[in-house]
């Protein structure tokens, strides 16, 4: 169940991590942008490594210092991806130094957060933890308010997969007044809402949770961020009694998201909803097919 959690939580950090500021067609010469959608799709295949410097080499003919950036963080990406931890900590310090000679501080920290989200998703949390505290001063010495964001939304994460509900609900609150006080267009509200009304559910604060799931309602950037909110909403519902609520608004969630849920997601709703209903049997099926997710 702890891997189930863990994959929650990572989904929610890449969601909004994904590499760093998707290039727009009308933004990038073309011949770049082939290269960028080209490695941004492959990143697994160590033909990005050629590929990155290639791009790197004709941004530079093209006076394009953000897409040599782009370049230089493809190759911490695919290190990140294939688990090659040496490489990745060799690598960072490289794009580091570029953008901060150019003052490209998105791919500063960008390429930083690769590692702690390499050390998370080994379930190396101390070394996280340090890596993300060293992160929020350089953040806060610098002044660039995105990364004094992302460190307060990761350091959520991290405690919520170590169990530390009650901080980790802090820290989610701390980065959302972070995001609209500064207005931080490039942070999913809606996602951070329903990661803090997980863990307020799950801390049987419920009438909090469901303050905050229509706050997150509330929010909406893109139509598909309504999704996690709905399910977490399943969730709600099945803690506080309302089982055939929570089966009704199941049932409409699994005819129309449409892709936007992974079947884990969905899975532990429908134990959540096993469970209100006391269907033990059907709760014992539903437990093991999440283990199996867990472990693909």
């Amino acid at each position: 169940m702890k891997r189930t959690l863990f994959l929650s939580v990572l989904f929610g950090m890449l969601l909004t991590t994904a590499h760093a500021e998707n290039e727009s067609h009308q933004q990038v010469e073309s011949t770049l942008y082939a290269y960028y959608r080209w490695c941004n799709n492959n990143i697994r295949d160590s033909v990005v490594l050629l590929k990155a410097d290639t791009l790197f080499r004709l941004a530079g003919e093209k006076n394009d210092i953000r897409m040599q950036a782009v370049a230089l963080s493809f190759k911490a990406d695919h290190y990140y991806f294939n688990n090659e931890l040496d490489s990745l900590k060799a690598w960072i310090p490289r794009v580091q130094a570029f953008a901060r000679a150019n003052e490209q501080p998105t791919y500063y920290f960008f390429t930083w957060s690769r590692l702690i989200l390499y050390y998370t998703k080994h379930g190396q949390y101390t070394l996280a933890q340090y890596e993300l505290e060293r992160y929020m001063a350089q953040a806060e010495q610098d002044d660039y308010k995105p990364a004094i964001a992302e460190a307060y939304k990761q350091l959520g994460h991290i405690y919520r997969t170590r169990g530390l509900k009650e901080t980790a609900a802090d820290y989610y609150r701390k980065a959302i007044g972070f995001i609209e006080e500064n207005n931080l267009n490039k942070f999913s509200l809606p996602i951070l809402y329903s990661e803090l009304a997980t863990v307020l559910i799950d801390t049987e604060r419920y009438e909090e949770a469901a303050e905050e799931l229509e706050k997150g309602k509330a929010r909406l950037t893109l139509p598909e961020y309504i999704w996690p909110l709905k399910l977490k909403q399943v969730i709600l519902y099945s803690r506080t009694g309302r089982s055939a609520e929570a089966r009704t608004l199941f049932d409409q969630i699994r005819q129309g998201h449409d892709g936007y849920l992974t079947t884990a997601s969905l899975t532990e709703a429908q134990l959540a909803i096993n469970l209100a209903e006391h269907e033990f049997g059907r709760a014992l099926t539903t437990l093991d097919k999440l283990i199996g997710l867990s472990k693909e």
